[in-house]
């Protein structure tokens, strides 16, 4: 099974266990989205216990409601991430965040600030990411304005906010207080482009926001 998909079922799961009725609707659909497509992964021998615990319990989360078993899920749960193979740090990030961001994103809207959307770079993010839509409002390098970006951030569409830090003045810098101000989550991009890498820091930063 893909660990991320495993750390993302483990912070749902802290979710639910919480308090069942509290969690969104949004959250609820991805919490069973996710559960399904855990059992439709391969299964590593030290993922089998949980495995099968999981597999017992599909019903109740697809009805959305708490398992009799929840604890024991959960404990198998942790046992298979700490039985987990370790991954180099210095490895590339892996593919699976572009899937992981596009299962968080698909349908919502992207504001990307900073950089340039010519060479399709708006059409990729979106095809990659399966937004509903991404949104590049023009920001003008000798005059970056801050305040003319606010509408952008403050729409109720926006979930997410890109700011590609290597092509912005340091004025843009304060796009980070209107993503406080209107709480939305803000991933700053160092990686440039390419969705693989935008995605990870995305997943890094983010994730648990989406």
């Amino acid at each position: 099974m893909r660990t991320q998909d495993l750390n993302k079922l483990k912070y749902l799961l802290t979710q639910v266990g919480n308090d069942p009725y509290a969690l969104e609707d949004r959250k609820w659909a991805e919490l069973v989205e996710l559960v399904q497509a855990l059992l439709q992964q391969p299964v590593a021998p030290h993922e089998q216990p949980f495995a099968q615990a999981l597999q017992l319990d599909a019903v109740a989360f697809v009805d959305r409601r708490l398992p009799t078993n929840y604890i024991h899920v959960v404990r198998r749960l942790g046992e298979a991430l700490a039985a987990a193979p370790k991954a180099s740090a210095l490895t590339e990030p892996e593919p699976d965040d572009v899937e992981q961001v596009a299962r968080l994103l698909r349908g919502r809207q992207i504001v990307v600030i900073g950089g340039d959307s010519q060479e399709g770079h708006r059409e990729k993010f979106q095809t990659h990411f399966r937004a509903g839509a991404v949104h590049w409002p023009d920001t003008r390098e000798a005059t970056p304005d801050v305040a003319a970006l606010e509408p952008w951030v403050a729409r109720r569409e926006t979930a997410l906010v890109l700011l590609l830090i290597r092509w912005i003045r340091h004025a843009l810098n304060d796009v980070s207080d209107l993503c406080a101000k209107h709480d939305k989550p803000l991933a700053r991009i160092t990686a440039g482009y390419n969705h693989n890498k935008v995605a990870h820091e995305v997943m890094q930063q983010c994730a648990k926001r989406l």
